[in-house]
């Protein structure tokens, strides 16, 4: 019972219990009701959607609330996108309407509402899928027309991939975008590949679309359907006018078995490309390994390699160079060759000599050459150098120790003259009986001590070249 005395106090008590009432006042909003199940929306197209929820009680949203569209694709894990909206009230109802932000892409997208005052805010809404569609046209491949049918070649592969104009006709102009590839096929398309290219190695029907999810088949941003074929090499084989051989100088047609117009030809020799040859014939004058490619643009064909070699013949002479004469001795060099009614011009010193047959008898040092030419087919010449020197003779030992040592156990003829063809060595004792004659001689004298009977004993040796003695002496041979 309430007594005068208490009345202040209860009016009191009244007091503090409206203000902490009005101090603590709290609003529940409802999750909010999506009016759409997806939003797929273009710069003209779908530009506003719906939500709707409720704030209760009505009378404790204060006069300077604010509610906040916020958007998340994480279930507001990280924070969220705020999105202007708009908002109508119908009672306790509330209808918000927002524009999808340009960077909208993906699934998983869920919303929610916050109000300002008092603070409070709504369950997330349920998950959803949103595109906004920033590029809607024809995407083209390859160039800035866009292609319809490619081909490749059999073995290889073609690549299709989405034209960059550097402008936002292609879809590159917005680095987020993603794409799929499809190859036509019965009773639904094979997705093959993502990315902006895409590597094709067989026949079929294939296009691109950007990956706008379940919003793709609503809008134009994807490709024309491209036929690629599959194309085989064609053979290509060459062939000479004048069969392997060449006479150079004189001209040899190669010719390749393709021709007509679709291709471009490339002649080369050996791995090196022959610069202005693309045609399919080719006309050269030099042996060499010759071989052409076609590229038709799809396939490149390369042909056999054709060896082609030059005519030539063989020649020798009966002699070694350097051939060695000494003084007032001479030397015969003849000269054998395979050429077809050859002739001879013989130069000492790089002058002209009279003699025009394959024989020359030399008697001085120098340079000497011959050039053999074959006068009937095919001229052609070829030379041979041949150096006349004079025997190192000083270099031959006049004394030998055949001890088993190893060193100067035989006589040792220098090799300039053991070279020498037609080579005689004759060996004496003291009493003149010979003891040795070679024209092979291959310094292994004494080869036994039967050879040889005294210390110190003297031997005299006479070589000869050509039967035109040359060199004679003693050698003393020490045990």
């Amino acid at each position: 019972m309430i007594t005068p005395r208490n009345v202040k106090k209860y009016y009191s008590l009244i007091f503090l219990f409206t203000l902490s009432s009005f101090v603590n006042a709290q609003i529940a909003i409802t999750k909010p009701v999506l009016s759409f199940s997806f939003l797929c929306q273009s710069q003209f197209i779908n530009t506003t959607h719906n939500i709707t929820f409720t704030a209760s009680p009505i009378g404790n949203i204060n006069s300077g609330n604010v509610f906040i569209l916020e958007m998340s694709q994480d279930n507001f894990a990280t924070t969220p996108l705020t999105i202007p909206a708009s908002i109508v009230q119908v009672g306790s109802q509330f209808t918000m309407t927002f524009t999808l932000p340009t960077s909208t892409f993906g699934t998983n997208h869920r919303l929610r509402v916050r109000s300002t005052s008092p603070a409070a805010t709504s369950p997330n809404s349920d998950a959803f899928d949103a595109y906004y569609i920033k590029h809607n046209q024809e995407i083209a491949l390859n160039n800035a027309s866009g292609i319809d049918n490619i081909a490749f070649c059999t073995g290889g592969d073609i690549t299709l991939f989405i034209f960059n104009s550097g402008t936002n006709s292609s879809p590159l102009f917005y680095p987020e975008l993603t794409y799929v590839w499809k190859r036509k096929q019965l009773p639904n398309d094979l997705i093959i590949g993502t990315g902006s290219s895409i590597v094709i190695n067989q026949p079929g029907e294939y296009f691109v679309e950007t990956n706008y999810g379940v919003c793709t088949p609503s809008f134009d941003s994807r490709s024309r359907i491209v036929t690629v074929t599959q194309q085989s090499s064609p053979g290509l084989t060459i062939s000479s006018s004048v069969g392997s051989q060449i006479c150079e100088g004189s001209n040899a047609i190669l010719t390749g078995s393709l021709g007509g117009p679709g291709y471009t030809f490339q002649w080369y020799n050996g791995s090196d490309l022959i610069s202005g040859a693309t045609n399919n014939t080719y006309t050269t004058t030099t042996a060499g390994n010759y071989r052409l490619t076609a590229d038709n643009g799809v396939c490149v064909a390369e042909s056999n390699t054709l060896v082609l070699s030059p005519i030539s013949f063989t020649s020798s002479i009966n002699q070694t160079s350097p051939v060695f004469i000494s003084q007032g001795e001479s030397a015969t060099v003849i000269v054998t060759t395979s050429a077809t009614s050859p002739t001879f011009q013989w130069y000492k010193d790089n002058v002209l000599l009279t003699e025009t047959s394959n024989t020359l008898t030399v008697n001085s040092i120098g340079d000497y050459k011959v050039v053999i030419t074959q006068t009937a087919g095919c001229i052609v010449s070829e030379e041979i150098e041949i150096k006349v020197q004079k025997p190192e003779i000083n270099e031959i030992p006049n004394l030998i120790s055949p001890n088993n040592d190893g060193v100067n156990d035989t006589w040792v003829l220098p090799s300039s003259i053991i070279s020498s063809q037609n080579l005689n060595v004759q060996i004496f004792n003291a009493s003149g009986k010979q003891i040795l004659n070679s024209n092979n001689y291959a310094n292994d004298w004494p080869t036994s001590e039967s050879d040889f009977i005294n210390s110190n004993a003297v031997f005299y040796y006479i070589i000869s070249k050509n039967n035109n003695k040359f060199k004679q002496g003693t050698i003393t041979v020490i045990k």
